[in-house]
């Protein structure tokens, strides 16, 4: 009996033991979860992404957020330093409707130096990447550069525009009468091999490429087949206009231009990718998969978000100096956004140095900021964003 006691006792003594480790444990998950979370996010395709909440800097940008455009009723279609729109906002205007952060306006802690060079974080993605955009090269540290050093140079968007399946950062098939024929990306633009060769000699190989992740970006070719936002009826003959997107005598207009070009009557931008044949993306179970590496360019609807604005045509002396992609100096930088083959010559948007969405012939010189995508779970080691002090990762 008395063995029969002493093992309850031991048993009893063990459970206790047990149950205060539990509760010690208990605590310490608790407070380790406070400090650092992850949610497993289940992506379209079946991808799953880790977010870290504590240090990661998806989370950093996403933790300065002013709440969504449509709750700070954003207008798109005004100048930010007219309406004060500064600041990280959301949105979903995106595919599947998945929220996305950016910055807007006159900002100064969205610098950041990576992989030896300055760049200007300018939205999440879909995937909880963050996308740069190329600012130029470091001075003592800092990210100042303004004009032209906030470039890799410049280029033509192609040397030959005389179809409609040159309008494309990759080229189609000349000569066809098949629209998807003409848009299917068999060859490299002129801008799409100077970016590439860019790559190759700066990030290629490197440790901060390992950081670099796959991502959409839109060359949206959609031909518009609404007129009712165009404002500034001179600049184009409509009648001349068949929306064929093909051949080389064949007129046509596309979306981008309806939505934030330079003859909008009201500027509308989107992050929706429409044709899964201008996804470029290095992976197909993304997007086309036909970008040799994971970098390209701007599109005009994001430099709205940024803070640009369409509609230049009917008010020339339109300026927003202060908004963070403006560069200064005299020249344009292109975006991905086609606005049109007319009479055998192309026209792309750009964002020219005070700020706003302009037209930039295909053969023109214009300057070239490249965006590349990394993982949002980088982690910020020093820093507060600005020019003087960038974010390192």
């Amino acid at each position: 009996m008395k063995e029969k006691i002493l093992k309850w006792c031991e048993n009893k003594r063990l459970i206790v033991l047990l149950s205060i480790i539990v509760i010690i444990l208990s605590i310490f998950i608790a407070k380790t979860s406070l400090a650092s979370w992850e949610l497993n996010l289940k992506q379209p395709g079946n991808n799953k992404i880790t977010i870290k909440s504590n240090d990661g800097l998806y989370a950093h940008i996403k933790s300065q957020s002013r709440g969504s455009d449509i709750d700070n009723n954003l207008n798109y279609n005004a100048l930010t330093k007219d309406t004060n729109e500064s600041g990280v906002y959301s949105t979903t205007k995106t595919n599947n409707n998945l929220e996305v952060y950016f910055y807007r306006g006159k900002v100064d802690n969205n610098n950041i130096l990576f992989g030896g060079f300055c760049w200007k974080i300018v939205r999440t993605t879909e995937r909880y990447g963050v996308k740069l955009i190329y600012n130029g090269i470091p001075n003592n540290g800092n990210c100042n550069a303004t004009g032209s050093q906030t470039t890799i140079g410049e280029s033509v968007w192609n040397e030959v525009v005389n179809d409609n399946a040159y309008v494309g950062y990759m080229t189609g098939k000349i000569n066809t009468y098949n629209y998807l024929e003409a848009q299917g990306n068999i060859g490299d633009s002129k801008i799409k091999t100077v970016i590439d060769s860019w790559y190759e000699e700066n990030l290629k190989g490197t440790e901060a490429e390992d950081l670099i992740i796959d991502s959409v970006y839109c060359n949206d070719r959609t031909m518009e087949s609404d007129w009712s936002n165009y404002r500034y009826n001179d600049w184009v003959s409509k009648s001349d206009i068949t929306q064929y997107g093909f051949g080389s005598t064949y007129n046509t207009i596309f979306k981008g231009s309806s939505r934030v070009g330079t003859a909008v009557g009201v500027t509308e931008p989107t992050l929706v990718c429409q044709q899964d044949n201008d996804k470029f993306t290095t992976k197909a179970k993304y997007g086309n998969g036909k970008l040799t590496y994971p970098i390209a360019l701007l599109t005009a609807d994001e430099a709205v978000f940024a803070g640009s604005k369409g509609g230049i045509l009917e008010n020339m002396n339109m300026s927003n100096p202060d908004m963070y992609l403006a560069i200064g100096g005299s020249q344009n930088f292109w975006t991905m956004t086609p606005h049109r083959y007319y009479k055998q010559a192309i026209i792309y948007l750009a964002v020219n140095s005070v700020g706003l969405n302009t037209n930039e012939g295909a053969t023109v010189k214009a300057l070239v900021r490249p965006v590349i995508t990394i993982n949002g779970n980088a982690k910020l080691k020093t820093g507060d964003g600005t020019s003087s002090n960038p974010y390192q990762i």
